[in-house]
């Protein structure tokens, strides 16, 4: 089972509601004139991976919903690292 409580619940929504307003800036960022809104976007982006990325780490479960919170977990932190490194490079 995995962890329920209205704050965890809360939480991944807001980060969720981020992540699709962030994901609609970033498919529309086209103009390679725009490299500093582009970079603005994608520091965003971080921002809110890194929330869902402590969020995620901080939820536990049991049973065979542990290996699927380990499968997200994993995905968040490989999110989290892809964009860090992206932003060190801007």
């Amino acid at each position: 089972m995995l962890t329920t409580t209205a704050a965890t619940i809360a939480a991944l929504a807001l980060v969720y509601a981020q992540l699709v307003t962030v994901y609609a800036m970033l498919r529309h960022q086209d103009q390679a004139t725009q490299r500093v809104v582009l970079y603005a976007d994608i520091a965003q982006a971080e921002t809110a991976v890194a929330s869902l990325n402590a969020t995620i780490q901080a939820m536990t479960a049991t049973g065979d919903n542990a290996g699927v919170l380990l499968g997200m977990q994993e995905v968040a932190e490989h999110a989290l690292t892809s964009l860090q490194i992206v932003v060190a490079d801007e």
